[in-house]
């Protein structure tokens, strides 16, 4: 006990000595290092008390799911998120994936064959929907492999009222549509239908001509040698816009076999 202390302790000491009695100096020292052992021993509790409350907290962090992850995984490792929660949206607004998208959408613009061309405001009046759209979608984080879209309102050069929708998708090498010409046509949206394999310059294209699904009525689907799949798909309406319709789809057989092998689709 320093001189601090001791003047401290018997400082107390008096203030606590009730009733007033005389106090002899030797009474007054023993009085003083017992208040100062019970300060001291009310701090260590505190102590303890702490220790204990950071220990139990300690035993719950532990058991935590976010913990266990990041601890199973080693020193200095994360463990590679498999679903949309860890990464977030799946579609790319911008950066490159979605620069695709914008490039699919021009290379569609630039091969529809006369007199087939962008609808018109007039031709959709009544459109309750965007009609003209680009997309970048991741399809396995893990494989980091995408799919783009572009879609166009379209209708002959004037026409009336009324337009049809064409539909480009590219999906990247690793993914896992069917190899076959007709497995890989009909797994488009799900949509099924009448399949027949056509070769347009030694290349074998998968041709639905008349889907199971109101959405799409005819399209082409093509796989490049190193995986990456291409379809062309069409419809003479579009559908739940709240447009009027063609009389028939815009483009022929003939025109959508030729044209899922246009250059500029293969952004993948």
């Amino acid at each position: 006990m320093n001189e601090q202390d001791l003047r401290e302790a018997l400082q107390d000491a008096m203030t606590d000595a009730v009733p007033p009695r005389t106090v002899t100096a030797d009474a007054a020292l023993s009085r003083a290092q017992r208040v100062q052992r019970v300060r001291r021993a009310n701090i260590l509790g505190a102590g303890v008390a702490v220790a204990v409350i950071a220990l139990v907290a300690g035993a719950f962090t532990i058991n935590s799911p976010h913990t266990t992850l990041n601890t199973a995984a080693g020193p200095g490792t994360t463990p590679p998120p498999t679903s949309s929660v860890e990464h977030g949206d799946r579609t790319q607004q911008k950066g490159p994936q979605n620069d695709r998208s914008v490039q699919l959408l021009d290379a569609l613009d630039g091969m529809l064959p006369y007199p087939i061309q962008k609808a018109t405001d007039t031709q959709t009046t009544g459109a309750r929907i965007p009609l003209r759209t680009h997309q970048a979608q991741v399809e396995d984080w893990d494989r980091n492999t995408w799919s783009y879209q572009a879609v166009e309102p379209v209708a002959p050069a004037g026409g009336g009222i009324g337009a049809g929708r064409l539909i480009v998708e590219v999906y990247g090498p690793g993914n896992q549509i069917p190899t076959d010409s007709c497995a890989m046509a009909r797994a488009f949206w799900g949509v099924g239908g009448d399949c027949e394999e056509v070769q347009v310059v030694g290349k074998h294209i998968g041709l639905v001509q008349h889907t199971a699904d109101g959405r799409v009525d005819s399209l082409a689907a093509y796989r490049y040698p190193d995986g990456t799949v291409v379809y062309l798909a069409q419809s003479a309406s579009i559908y739940q816009a709240g447009t009027a319709a063609l009389p028939k789809p815009p483009l022929t057989d003939a025109q959508l076999v030729n044209l899922v092998l246009t250059p500029g689709f293969k952004v993948a």
